[in-house]
């Protein structure tokens, strides 16, 4: 089985998830996809990895950059586990052939934020 790991970046931070590419993931994918509102049948249809694959990852990154201020890796994974806080969203520990395998965790140091004193008028 082949498996591909695929980077998502924002700013700073970043998260790699390892995804096999079997026809079953393919087809975990596809259901995640179509599982929300909006999406096009040809979604359904469709037997383009990188395409499907891409759309998947945009879809998750936000979620996954959200979970990253307050878990670890451990804790994101745990996130996505079935009966989790996001129904629809694949599990992300490797039982459906995508698993985080690294992601940084987003903080805001307390020093780092500017503060001064406006005037409204």
């Amino acid at each position: 089985m082949a498996t591909k790991k695929y980077k998502i970046s924002y700013e700073w931070w970043e998260a790699v998830l390892e995804i096999e590419h079997t026809e079953q993931t393919l087809n975990n994918i596809k259901e995640q996809l179509t599982f929300f509102m909006g999406c096009p049948k040809s979604t359904q249809e469709s037997t383009d990895w990188d395409g499907l694959v891409s759309r998947y990852l945009r879809q998750i990154a936000p979620h996954l950059l959200w979970e990253s201020m307050e878990w670890n890796l451990t804790g994101v994974i745990r996130q996505f586990q079935e009966g989790g806080k996001y129904e629809g969203y694949l599990p992300i520990g490797g039982e459906f052939g995508v698993k985080l395998i690294l992601i940084d965790t987003w903080e805001f140091p307390s020093d780092e934020f500017n503060v001064e004193e406006v005037v409204i008028k």
